[in-house]
């Protein structure tokens, strides 16, 4: 009876891990989708903004290039940041920093403010990245498909919802 009533104790902190676990995961859901609506948002305006900054097309072009520039050295950083400190520690981190960098993106008044504001964002918006290792690390092998997969629902339904949010 002790080993019955061990393995039933087991049983149920199991099922409680496993509740917890899929409650963390339906957050980071939650929280990618409004992250990701920012971005929504702010991306149909740029052109708008280059537009009022008098941005010739490749001047736009190399604004937009600067940005894919800072997210090709941003993620290998964040990823061995997100390794060392941990991976909720690093999706706050990147959800601050794009905070930041949109804030400072509208308050923009030069070309050189604008470009300032696709840095941080660049180097530190990795927060789909993180998620993807978070459930890599969290998920048993067969329900990893399923969740990478929430993932890409809510990236897209963020913009979807996002740049009707901002008006464009």
């Amino acid at each position: 009876t002790t080993t019955s009533a061990r393995e039933q104790q087991r049983t149920g902190d199991d099922a409680r891990r496993r509740q917890r676990q899929r409650a963390n995961l339906y957050v980071l859901l939650v929280a990618l989708f409004v992250d990701l609506i920012g971005v929504a948002i702010i991306v149909p305006l740029l052109p708008y903004y280059a537009k009022n900054a008098n941005l010739s097309p490749s001047r736009y072009g190399t604004l937009m290039t600067l940005y894919g520039g800072c997210q090709l050295v941003g993620g290998p950083l964040m990823g061995a940041l997100s390794d060392a400190r941990g991976r909720k520690t690093v999706l706050v981190l990147s959800m601050v920093a794009a905070g930041a960098s949109y804030a400072l993106l509208g308050v923009a008044s030069s070309v050189w403010m604008l470009a300032a504001s696709r840095v941080p964002v660049g180097l530190f918006k990795q927060s789909v990245t993180v998620a993807h290792s978070y459930i890599a690390d969290t998920t048993a092998p067969h329900e990893r498909t399923a969740w990478i997969g929430r993932v890409g629902v809510a990236v897209g339904c963020a913009f979807i919802v996002g740049p009707a949010l901002g008006g464009y």
